[in-house]
């Protein structure tokens, strides 16, 4: 069974979100990788239409999975997580 996202958003623990780290409860080094590893696939992406002055809601939705996909094809962890939400909340933590 997949794990579903929590409710609420991403880097608002206080305010009815999560703290995306400690939810997912990887290493720190798995952690560290896997945001390393979207950042850099979303700045390569910016060359495919990805505007970085726009919020993750602005974003082209094909390009957003396309980076979403390229995410999890090195990282196979992600396989357990519905939609790969973890992907699209670092994506918006960084948009």
């Amino acid at each position: 069974k997949l794990i579903p996202k929590p409710k609420g958003e991403a880097g608002h623990p206080g305010s009815g979100g999560y703290s995306l780290q400690e939810v997912l409860a990887w290493s720190e080094k798995t952690y560290e990788t896997v945001v390393v590893s979207t950042c850099l696939i979303m700045h390569l992406a910016k060359k495919k239409c990805l505007d970085l002055s726009k919020s993750y809601s602005k974003q082209d939705k094909k390009l957003v999975k396309e980076i979403c996909e390229e995410v999890r094809k090195e990282y196979h962890i992600l396989d357990n997580y519905k939609n790969y939400w973890p992907v699209h909340d670092m994506l918006k933590l960084h948009l």
